[in-house]
């Protein structure tokens, strides 16, 4: 979507690392990596979910791919470009 990220994250080993943390790092890195895009970039918060299970995935997984259809951008969710994964999560 132009004005918003969805993004599914699972954490990794043993780590104390909160998820508020990781976002504003994440947010930070992006926007050092993106230096010509307009500031601010990001909003100051950000919501979250918890997925218990395979179910849940799938239905945020097809809530997300279905958002550029359902406001207009394309007629089919593969038309849209900004979308995939980089890891497969997997045991929720």
């Amino acid at each position: 979507m132009p004005d918003h990220i969805h993004l599914f994250v699972k954490k990794r080993g043993a780590t104390s690392e909160s998820l508020q943390s990781w976002v504003y790092r994440w947010k930070a890195n992006f926007s050092r990596i993106q230096k010509d895009l307009p500031k601010p970039i990001w909003q100051k918060d950000f919501w979250d979910t918890k997925i218990g299970s395979q179910d849940a995935y799938a239905a945020k997984w097809n809530y997300v791919r279905n958002n550029p259809v359902r406001h207009g951008y394309v007629m089919h969710t593969d038309q849209w470009f900004y979308q995939g994964e980089i890891y497969p999560l997997s045991q929720c």
